[in-house]
């Protein structure tokens, strides 16, 4: 069964904290398939947050899909080095 996330809590002003808070909360229930859907949403407001990548990368895996994960690592290593490299 699909949770119901309240509308008044889907305004753009909720930041990608919201949307990992709001992942971690379906995890806890088991419903991964809309944890993955709040960590999608943290990214499509932050892209290049190695952190959000690093967790749905953990969930893939969780999950079974390790070629997803596997895309998703090396997608967050490349962000990292890019910050190193930038600073």
């Amino acid at each position: 069964m699909a949770s119901i996330i309240p509308v008044e809590s889907l305004v753009d002003s909720e930041g990608t904290d919201f949307w990992v808070k709001t992942a971690d909360t379906h995890i806890n229930r088991g419903q991964y398939n809309e944890a993955l859907l709040s960590y999608n949403h943290a990214l499509n407001l932050d892209p290049g947050n190695s952190s959000i990548l690093t967790y749905k990368e953990d969930l893939l895996q969780i999950t079974g899909l390790r070629e997803s994960a596997t895309t998703v690592n090396n997608l967050a290593l490349t962000n990292d080095s890019e910050i190193y490299q930038y600073g």
